[in-house]
């Protein structure tokens, strides 16, 4: 799920697992009896803190599907959900605002999601 603002900055969660350093897009799986855009947008809440409206779907790759989400200024993030057990100093999760063009040159997760946001 892509988190985008008016000024064309990009949600991401910072992440540092395993001596890796990378960026992830918001997003997870689809609990039982959800629809994709409720897993979205339950994941977006998750990850950011963000009650989002979804605009429109933008991709598919396999079983992952990308959607856009526009809001006009950059509420602060704040992580939630199973992540923040997880977070630890060997694991650990940072929900950022990035600029879209910066973003798209990062080591995001899950694999193609740069190419997508790039298209964005």
């Amino acid at each position: 799920m892509f988190v985008v603002t008016a000024t064309g900055r990009v949600a991401l969660i910072e992440r540092r697992r395993q001596g890796l350093h990378y960026w992830a897009v918001p997003g997870g799986g689809i609990e039982p009896g959800e629809s994709p855009e409720e897993a979205a947008r339950r994941e977006v809440h998750e990850e950011l803190g963000l009650d989002v409206v979804l605009d429109r779907e933008v991709d598919r790759q396999g079983s992952q599907v990308f959607y856009v989400a526009r809001v006009e200024t950059e509420r602060a993030l704040r992580l939630g959900g199973p992540e923040v057990q997880r977070n630890s100093a060997d694991n650990s999760y940072e929900p950022v605002w990035v600029p879209r063009e910066l973003a798209a040159s990062l080591w995001l997760r899950p694999r193609g999601s740069a190419m997508v946001l790039a298209q964005l």
